[in-house]
């Protein structure tokens, strides 16, 4: 009785500690990997504005650069840049992408472009969120 009781009681000592180490490796890799979740330092083209949820980008560790939110449209002309991302956060190549009905491309320049009607979102605008891509080094 004795034997199992003490295999019993290093089973669970051996397992707090391996819970408990896993643990502070996770907190630790958590602070690493953090992110800048709402950058808005880029420059809104001609017509555009902050829409709700307002426009930003973050990237992610391993350079992966997130546009999300809303651009609204408050002035006239197609195809046209939306919003210039700054250096550090552009992709290497031109990127396009289609988020619901519309096609934002993304240049090597920075400049975020709406080539869909801007009036297939109410109200008018681009919406950002799901953009992804490999921002330059």
């Amino acid at each position: 009785m004795s034997i199992q009781f003490n295999l019993a009681r290093v089973f669970q000592d051996t397992t707090k500690g391996l819970a408990d180490e896993v643990n502070h490796i996770l907190d630790d890799l958590a602070l690493k990997l953090r992110v800048e979740d709402n950058r808005t330092d880029f420059t809104f083209g001609t017509g555009w504005t902050a829409g709700t949820p307002a426009a930003g980008f973050y990237k992610a560790p391993g350079g992966l650069v997130h546009l999300k939110g809303f651009a609204e449209k408050v002035g006239p002309t197609l195809p046209e840049t939306v919003l210039t991302l700054p250096v550090g956060f552009r992709p290497v190549g031109t990127m396009k992408f289609w988020v619901g009905s519309q096609e934002i491309e993304v240049q090597a320049d920075g400049d975020v472009i709406l080539n869909s009607d801007p009036s297939y979102a109410s109200p008018p605008g681009a919406n950002l969120t799901g953009v992804s891509f490999l921002g330059e080094l």
